[in-house]
């Protein structure tokens, strides 16, 4: 299935959801607002589809390209902005007990119609504190490339002094951050456009009892889930499943030629069905994947590599998590022809990249494949996609 869907009414816009922690995070929020006018009012939420009111209209991001030479207008809009936050805040912490911080405040998220902001976007978030928020909204301010000189400084001085952060040194640390995975997302979204992400679900589970470990659940969710909506930084994401898979999945399944036959055979499929040069493939067992951990492999590939997998800090390479281009079904399928269902031995015949992660980034490979290590993971929490 590809990326979100909307879909405009009359009254009412019609949002369809590839990932259902998405949806089910972003309906948290506009249940938490209703009546509030700081978002959308929703009228109903059933199967990975939501119907809100229709908003109406101009976007800040609009706005700043409409208005960059009126310095005074667009200072207006973003104390108007900082207001929004400020109500936004006060009201969800009523509601949860705790701050509520957007991971995207993108001015393309907010629409000023009759002097009043209203808010469109909220499938991102996490409880965390003020200060990020403000750090976010500078970060993306930064990266606009605002043309009128001095502008930039202007805007974000206007929101500092809206704000007034008293953890500044946490704020700018939190900006810094933001702006580098900003920078990232930008370098890399030319190669995610040429991709197709791939969950493999094939697997016997065998040390799993049996088990299909991507209908396993982690905090209310199941692993298939949580992929799904770490994957949500591609245009394209389907799931690669065994000929006899029976599972409810919301995304598109391609089924393995012949079960049992390994994961290689399974990559030889996925490369024949992807109508994209590249595709990015994880295990079902590696819920604590993160969109950090696909920019870092995106950023070493290589224009002439055949394949960018992973090592991890304890010297296990994983080519079950990386990139493979699409040429690379030849080399496999005659590895196939020749019995060698090992993937390792046929990555040995083409040129790659293996990235070696440190121990922090190795933490979101942790193949959950026995029920000991299934057990580790009650005292993990999900980690929020800043990305």
């Amino acid at each position: 299935m590809a990326k979100n869907q909307v879909e405009i009414c009359n009254a009412v816009a019609v949002k369809k959801y590839r990932s259902r922690i998405a949806a089910d995070r972003e309906v948290q929020i506009l249940k938490a607002c209703v009546g509030t006018g700081l978002t959308a009012e929703l009228h109903a939420y059933e199967d990975l589809t939501v119907q809100m009111s229709r908003l109406q209209g101009v976007s800040l991001l609009e706005l700043l390209d409409r208005n960059e030479a009126d310095g005074e207008e667009m200072r207006r809009v973003m104390q108007m902005l900082c207001g929004w936050i400020d109500a936004f805040e006060a009201h969800t912490r009523a509601v949860f007990g705790q701050t509520v911080v957007l991971d995207h405040l993108h001015l393309n998220h907010f629409l000023l119609h009759e002097g009043q902001i209203t808010g469109m976007d909220f499938e991102s978030w996490h409880f965390g504190q003020p200060e990020e928020n403000t750090a976010i909204l500078l970060a993306y301010l930064e990266s606009y490339g605002i043309r009128q000189e001095g502008r930039r400084e202007a805007l974000c001085r206007t929101v500092r002094l809206c704000r007034k952060a008293e953890q500044v040194y946490f704020m700018e640390n939190v900006r810094i951050q933001k702006q580098l995975a900003i920078a990232k997302r930008r370098l890399i979204r030319p190669w995610l456009k040429q991709s197709t992400a791939v969950i493999l679900a094939g697997g016997q589970s065998r040390r799993m009892d049996g088990v299909a470990k991507q209908t396993l659940e982690w905090h209310g969710y199941t692993f298939l889930e949580h992929l799904i909506f770490c994957l949500d930084c591609f245009d394209r994401c389907v799931c690669s499943v065994q000929q006899d898979f029976h599972e409810s999945c919301t995304l598109l399944c391609w089924r393995d030629e012949v079960s049992g036959e390994g994961p290689l055979a399974a990559l030889a499929t996925i490369l024949h069905h992807a109508e994209t040069e590249l595709v990015f493939v994880t295990a079902c067992d590696t819920p604590l994947l993160t969109r950090e951990l696909i920019a870092r492999i995106y950023q070493e590939l290589q224009q002439e590599s055949d394949y960018c997998i992973v090592q991890t800090a304890d010297g296990r390479v994983h080519p079950l998590c990386g990139v493979y281009r699409k040429r690379m079904e030849q080399t496999i399928r005659r590895d196939l022809e020749q019995g060698n269902r090992r993937i390792m031995r046929c990555l040995e015949q083409v040129k790659g990249t293996v990235v070696r992660l440190d121990a922090r980034l190795s933490q979101c490979l942790l193949n959950v494949n026995t029920p000991d290590v299934y057990r580790t993971l009650e005292e993990i929490e999900p980690a929020p996609h800043f990305f």
